[in-house]
């Protein structure tokens, strides 16, 4: 659940330095 929570959060943010950070 918390995956798809912080995946739809990517989404949101949209921004390649937090996509960056996620990974």
């Amino acid at each position: 659940e918390l995956d798809k929570q912080s995946y739809c959060n990517l989404k949101l943010v949209n921004n390649s330095e937090h996509y960056v950070a996620f990974k």
